[in-house]
């Protein structure tokens, strides 16, 4: 009886060790490519790095045409970042990626997402007044850019502390950092007030832009962009020779302002000073021959010089 069931059970058995040998083998396999897919994976971010980052940071600073492709790489390395490592910086990354694609509805959903984890830092902010800006919803882009504004002295006092700290501890080398951030922050300020003053003017509304507009020259009294703003709002609210005065300005700040000659003309018309009015003319069409303008819509942020300085604050313990 043992030997008949004995003979009978010891196949099967041997079969299902066989099997389980194979599944055991099988399961070993596939956690190994999936290791070796991660590794991979690993390698290829940090191969990107480098050369995504630097391509950002470029295109922050640069007039030229962002490079769509380097941009889709850009935003493919941000997504596969964010997987592993979620952050509101990554999330901003990804929100600059998008704009630059001109999927914009994707980039409010990005700076959105960033703002809900890190609500006080104000880039995020000024990016999306600009994202708004750029698509017409000027209620939505003087709220945004309004906030923004209003943090950028926060962020100028951290700037500073965290300046003099690296400077006591010895570490100036790497305030470069700090003086890029400053450097943008100050710019930041001078823009959103003048892209608050231009949606005001899209709004038809004309004593705010003035207002707005007068309140930014007592801070940035060389601002061309304000001068202009302002003589936007006198010649729209038909005082023309308040107007002229305040073109005249921003052009003698900016030179290249083909947009202020071309308004500085039509207060001339309406004040019948025709031959001024031809030679801001003449003027105006040099400039765009030569493809000049005065009002070039801002680069939103890359993130980077936020991520490298606080990369360095955590490495050095500061």
């Amino acid at each position: 009886m043992n030997k008949t069931m004995t003979s009978r059970f010891l196949p099967l058995l041997l079969s299902f060790s066989k099997k389980c040998l194979v599944l055991y083998l099988s399961v070993g396999l596939l956690c190994f490519l999936l290791v070796d897919s991660d590794k991979a994976n690993l390698n290829r971010l940090n191969f990107l790095k480098g050369q995504v980052a630097s391509y950002m940071l470029e295109l922050e600073h640069s007039p030229e045409k962002p490079d769509i492709e380097k941009i889709q790489l850009a935003l493919y390395y941000n997504k596969k970042v964010h997987k592993r490592f979620p952050d509101s910086l990554v999330h901003g990354r990804i929100g600059t990626c998008y704009f630059y694609l001109n999927e914009q509805d994707q980039a409010i959903k990005a700076y959105q997402e960033a703002i809900a984890l890190e609500p006080q830092l104000y880039s995020f902010y000024w990016d999306l007044g600009v994202v708004f800006f750029e698509i017409k919803d000027y209620e939505r882009s003087v709220e945004y850019l309004g906030k923004a504004f209003r943090q950028i002295p926060i962020a100028m006092m951290y700037f500073k502390q965290t300046d003099d700290l690296l400077n006591e501890k010895g570490l100036t080398r790497k305030i470069v950092f700090i003086k890029q951030l400053e450097k943008r922050a100050k710019v930041d300020a001078e823009t959103a007030l003048h892209l608050i003053a231009q949606s005001y003017f899209h709004l038809n509304k004309y004593r705010e832009m003035q207002r707005v507009a007068s309140e930014g020259i007592k801070s940035f009294p060389n601002s061309a962009l304000l001068k202009y703003d302002l003589g936007l709002a006198f010649y729209r609210q038909e005082d023309y020779p308040k107007a002229a005065v305040f073109l005249s300005q921003a052009i003698g700040l900016a030179p290249h302002f083909l947009e202020a000659y071309q308004f500085r003309a039509a207060c001339w018309e309406k004040m019948n000073m025709y031959g001024k009015r031809h030679v801001d003319l003449k003027a105006a069409t040099d400039l765009k021959d030569r493809g000049k303008t005065g009002t070039v819509l801002p680069r939103v942020h890359s993130y980077y010089w936020i991520t490298n300085l606080r990369l360095f604050l955590k490495m050095t313990r500061v």
